[in-house]
């Protein structure tokens, strides 16, 4: 199964981060080469799209929001069949949550705000 796993982050500057996206769990809203901006210490709401540390690992997983509950948050792929998430790795302390991603800024042609979505979860 394939990752949506953020290439190394190239920068943190005054609590951003920027990082191009790997793999094909989040399509098709997020698509392998896709640049990312996303800013650390945001408050997160299900259906927003966050950068969180893999607890296998340490990697960083980019993931939809399902839920945030007493601390805890579950993550799921958009695209479950090709997803490792909170279904795989339970959910994680809010505190692994790294960054919320706000814009996608390259390629130019997909250029645009990355907004929330709603979802299914019971909340």
């Amino acid at each position: 199964m394939c990752l949506a796993l953020a290439a190394a982050a190239k920068r943190f500057v005054g609590g951003w981060v920027s990082f191009e996206v790997q793999g094909e769990s989040m399509g098709p809203t997020l698509q392998p080469g896709d640049w990312l901006l996303a800013r650390k210490g945001q408050r997160m709401f299900p259906g927003d799209i966050v950068l969180a540390a893999d607890p296998r690992d340490g990697r960083s997983v980019v993931k939809r929001v399902q839920w945030v509950r007493c601390g805890q948050v579950f993550l799921l792929g958009d695209d479950a069949l090709e997803s490792t998430d909170s279904r795989t790795f339970g959910p994680l302390p809010s505190a692994e949550i790294r960054a919320r991603v706000l814009l996608r800024y390259g390629p130019l042609r997909r250029l645009g705000r990355i907004g929330h979505a709603e979802t299914t979860a019971t909340r």
